[in-house]
């Protein structure tokens, strides 16, 4: 579940929804919703979002013409349990979502120990 009330808790949620509809079709209605519920029964493990590639940064933008663009970035993980101020034991990764915006031919998230790769989290290859 997702922690809420405490000081380090967040102060709101936000609900973001990306639709696609490239041929500009007309008649589309959105008839999906969400349920949250609320439990003063604290589960044993929280859930949280953790997002990268959202800066836009002059690295970012392909040249036109190129045949491909490969950017990379690390996240480094010993900061964060003092980001949430408290410890983190164990962190689990239950869901991705990798996300273009139709520019991306591939994408893919790795996760390395060490300095060496052990496993592939999530991949989306040759769209």
């Amino acid at each position: 579940g997702i922690s809420l009330g405490t000081s380090i808790d967040p102060i709101y949620v936000r609900l973001e929804i990306h639709y696609n509809n490239p041929q500009m079709s007309s008649g589309r209605v959105d008839s999906s919703g969400i349920r949250l519920f609320y439990t003063p029964v604290l589960r044993q493990y929280d859930v949280g979002t953790f997002t990268t590639g959202v800066v836009t940064a002059p690295y970012i933008f392909i040249p036109p013409g190129a045949d491909s663009y490969k950017v990379y970035s690390v996240c480094r993980t010993d900061g964060f349990s003092q980001a949430v101020g408290q410890p983190i034991p164990d962190m689990q990764v239950f869901a991705t979502l990798l996300h273009t915006h139709l520019a991306g031919r591939a994408i893919q998230v790795a996760q390395y120990r060490n300095g060496t790769q052990i496993g592939i989290i999530s991949q989306e290859i040759g769209r």
